[in-house]
């Protein structure tokens, strides 16, 4: 907590001196806002280093209600700040709402663990007590590589700087919508593998730990694959129908568009990475994958420099998704030689079944797409966009139907869930009076 202490004081004291590092190319009036949202921002620096800690509690006591409302809570006070007060208090009211989502999780989060703080925090000065010096040995090379994930971002953020105007926030909005599946599937697969993957690890059981990692690297390919299809097919409606507005055209939906499609094509290759990365530390290999992640930098700023003076922001994208398709490629490696078996010829199969699924469901969303619109024959751009995103609703039907009839093992497992729960629930119902 005292990290984020110093963190939150420095950020409320001296913002220009990180908004001059991350974004340099700004205008003068552009860079007076950013500041004083920095400012204003700050103070949510705090409330996150209370979140990180008691969400990891959270998820320890396996009460994963309260850390998963981080994201419900925070965006419904943005949509609140910008609904209720932003039309009065201009863009700083968004600062504020962001601090007070922030604020608000932090109150959840100590009320779920309420009766742990009470009976086990005892406040103490103790620097050598192996309680503190322990966990530091782990963290020390978790926040060196934290450090470098922010860089990318930083770095993505400076080139922007230096384009024409709006390319910061078409950066932005692009990597908003195009890395919503890692948002939404991502930390909950992780979250579910690693404590099996970390007790494997410690049973000596490599046997298990193998089929954990390949199992949850197939709930990857079955999520991601749809989803970047998806992205690339329907980027373009999908940011017309969200973002359009206002000084938002359509030349801005455009440009978006097209850098959610060089995002969103790294999807698959952040997941890998990411979730390596996560059997790395249950390895209790910490540093293997902050080298890896340091290298993905470097190589990284290599491939904006060379290829944002030809593609713009796109170039940025497009160097982050090739960045991250080097690390996936090379710690599946690394770790079909520390777990000794087959990582890549394990997932062929699934991999060109989840593909084959997403094809079908691609036609069927074309198909579906287009009898919307000509059933509803809409009079205006936006509803011919909700009608083309309408298709992919019963799209999504056909994608599990065709997983059930390849017999993908994750698709009949979730639908044997489902029957279980259905008959479940069917069996009490008549059970009661």
């Amino acid at each position: 907590m005292g990290i984020f202490a110093i963190a939150t004081v420095a950020l409320a004291v001296f913002p220009e001196l990180l908004v001059k590092m991350v974004a340099p190319g700004l205008a003068r009036e552009t860079f007076a806002t950013a500041v004083a949202l920095t400012r204003v921002m700050s103070i949510a620096t705090i409330f996150l280093g209370v979140n990180a800690i008691l969400s990891a509690v959270a998820y320890a006591r396996h009460r994963f209600v309260y850390a998963s409302l981080d994201a419900v809570l925070t965006n419904s006070f943005i949509i609140l700040g910008t609904l209720v007060f932003a039309p009065h208090y201009g863009i700083v009211a968004l600062g504020w709402s962001v601090v007070a989502g922030f604020m608000a999780q932090s109150i959840l989060l100590i009320a779920g663990s309420r009766d742990l703080l009470a009976a086990a925090i005892r406040p103490a000065l103790a620097f050598g007590h192996e309680d503190f010096r322990a966990p530091l040995r782990h963290i020390f090379p978790l926040t060196v590589g934290a450090i470098g994930a922010v860089a990318t971002g930083l770095v993505d953020q400076i080139f922007a700087s230096f384009l024409d105007a709006g390319s910061i926030a078409v950066l932005g909005y692009a990597t908003m919508l195009a890395l919503l599946p890692m948002e939404i599937f991502g930390q909950p697969i992780r979250t579910t593998f690693y404590p099996l993957l970390s007790r494997h690890h410690a049973d000596g059981n490599y046997d298990a730990m193998r089929d954990s990692h390949v199992r949850g690297l197939r709930v990857y390919i079955l999520v991601m694959l749809p989803a970047i299809a998806i992205l690339v097919m329907y980027g373009e409606p999908a940011v017309a129908v969200l973002l359009e507005r206002g000084s938002f055209d359509a030349q801005m939906t455009q440009k978006t568009a097209w850098v959610v499609v060089a995002l969103s094509l790294g999807l698959l290759s952040r997941a890998f990475a990411w979730f390596n990365f996560g059997v790395f530390h249950a390895l209790v290999q910490p540093w293997v994958p902050v080298v890896l992640g340091l290298v993905e930098v470097a190589i990284n700023i290599v491939l904006t420099w060379a290829l944002v003076g030809p593609f713009g922001v796109f170039g940025i994208a497009l160097a982050s998704s090739l960045a991250l398709t080097v690390t996936a490629v090379v710690t599946t490696v690394l770790l079909t030689r520390r777990l000794e078996y087959p990582i890549a010829s394990l997932l062929v199969k699934p991999f060109l079944k989840v593909a084959g699924m997403t094809a079908v469901a691609l036609l069927a969303a074309h198909v579906f797409g287009w009898l919307a619109l000509l059933a509803f024959a809409p009079g205006d751009a936006w509803w011919r966009n909700v009608c083309l995103l309408m298709g992919l609703v019963p799209a999504a039907v056909v994608f599990f139907g065709s997983g059930w009839v390849l017999r993908l093992n994750e698709v009949s497992s979730l639908m044997s869930y489902v029957r279980r729960k259905i008959g479940g629930d069917a069996a009490i119902e008549a059970s009661r009076p």
